[in-house]
This record gives structure tokens, sequence and C-alpha cells, in this order.
């Protein structure tokens, strides 16, 4: 369970490394259910891959009433977070630096919590980090953010470099930590921070599981409904959810009915 000390840390550097959070057995277990998820959706395609849900033992719904995950938005969102994603990413290449670049900046504070399934080394795939660049996400703690101008902008706007790099600079060159990791560690930070992957030469096996603030004003839930309906129904929590008999995860259903979004069937989420 996080303190006061590394929930600070997050929210001053935008990212946190939390090491040996899963056993080897339990990293065991994940990969196959893992595997078997990419399987299922290469046999259907394989252009979008479905979230590890399954059956009521499924994966994605252990991992939603695991302490050691679920502990996490509690601390740093606050009670009453919203559940946005399970998902299973596997990185075959490079990730560019991306971060806060939405055209709709989010008005409410969200994370990602990263379960690593493979070891990425400081030079092999490994997430890495511009720390402190989380400018969207620290203007909602502290609003003398709104005033600071955005020199990253180019950075994080990977689509608009054309023919040159942001900065001029490769991204290998551009200054930032990494965040090497073993199975079984969780990496936690905010979409708004500036990241990336590079160097990746072998396929990296993460579970990501994405939560946002609970949101208060209308503003803010008009700007989820507007983000679901342009996404053809992002945030629809499945029915192994809503349906659980865990009433921790019917909470977690219940959150999104309370603001209209009604359960679906379980959805392909992208890769």
């Amino acid at each position: 369970m996080l303190d006061y000390g590394p929930v600070s840390l997050f929210n001053t550097f935008g990212y946190l490394h939390l090491p040996g959070t899963f056993s080897a057995a339990e990293v065991e277990r994940f990969a196959a259910e893992f595997d078997a998820a990419v399987a299922a959706a290469a046999a259907d395609g394989g252009a979008r891959l479905v979230s590890p849900w399954g059956s009521q033992d499924g994966l994605g719904l252990r991992l939603l009433t695991d302490d050691r995950i679920a502990g996490i938005p509690r601390k740093v969102l606050g009670f009453g977070s919203l559940l946005l994603h399970v998902r299973c990413r596997r990185l075959t290449e490079d990730l560019p630096w991306q971060g806060g670049g939405e055209l709709l900046p989010w008005p409410l504070q969200h994370i990602t919590v990263a379960v690593a399934l493979d070891r990425a080394g400081a030079r092999d795939g490994c997430l890495r980090f511009v720390p402190c660049s989380h400018r969207n996400y620290l203007r909602l703690l502290d609003p003398r953010w709104q005033k600071a101008p955005d020199y990253l902008y180019g950075l994080r706007n990977p689509q608009m470099r054309w023919d040159h790099n942001a900065l001029s600079v490769t991204d290998e060159q551009v200054p930032a930590f990494p965040a090497p990791t073993e199975p079984g560690d969780v990496v936690v930070y905010t979409p708004d921070v500036l990241h990336a992957a590079l160097g990746v030469s072998e396929p990296r096996r993460l579970l990501e599981l994405s939560y946002a603030a609970e949101p208060r004003t209308a503003a803010q839930i008009h700007f989820l409904r507007q983000r679901d309906a342009c996404s053809g129904g992002e945030f629809r929590v499945p029915q192994a959810v809503a349906a659980s008999a865990d009433p921790a995860l019917r909470d977690l259903a219940a959150r999104w009915n309370a603001l209209g979004f009604e359960p679906a069937a379980p959805v392909a989420a992208p890769c």
C-alpha cells in the first residue's frame, strides 16, 4: 500500500517504479493468460486485442480486486476513482515520445498502472520518462501551471514531426530517466508525462490498468461523455465486472452506471 512519500514522489515526477510487486509464480500465470488473449485476438484477425477478462476468475478481474493494484488509484486519485481500461499491451517496436498531447487536455487526473511480464533494461525497451513533464496533470494539482509555457509541445505530439525530430535531437538523445523492470515490477505513470520505450528488440508484455479521478463537475462528466461517444463506447464496463459476485467489482461498475454509462459485453481494446 502506498503512503504519503510515494504518492508525493509520483505527483512531483509523474511516474513511480514499484519493484517486485508480484512473485515469479504470479507472473507465470499472468503471462499464460496474456498469451492466450493475444492468441485469441490473432485468430480473430489480430487488428484489435481483447482485454483479459475471461471467467469470473479471469486475470483482469483478479487484478482489479488485488489490493496491490486497487490500492494505487485509491491513494493517488482518491476513493471513487473510475476504472477506464484493463489491457494487454505487447510492444513489438519502439514507442516514440508522447504524453499530454491530446487535442483536449483531460480535466481529470488519470493514471496507468503497468505490470511488467518481461525484463526490460535501460537500453532495450523499458519505459523511460521525462520527470516533471506532466504539465496537464500538474495544472489540476496547482493552477499556477496554467501559465507555464509548454516547451515540450513538439515531443508531446509525434504525429506532427514530419521529417524532423523535436528539439533537433533523436528520441534516444532526449534527456530522460529509464525505468528498467524485471517481471513482476509495477510502473505507475500519468499518460500526461512524457514517456517512451526505445530500443525494443524483443516483444515486451505489459498488463495495463487505467484509472481516472472521480468526476465532480458537469464539465468533467461532459468530457467523459464526449470521449466515449467519439470512441464508439470506450467506457463500457464489461458484464463480467457488473455481474461479479464480488461487491468491490460491482462497485466499479456502479460508479459508471451512476454517470449514465451502461455495462456492455466484453469489447476489443486497442493493442
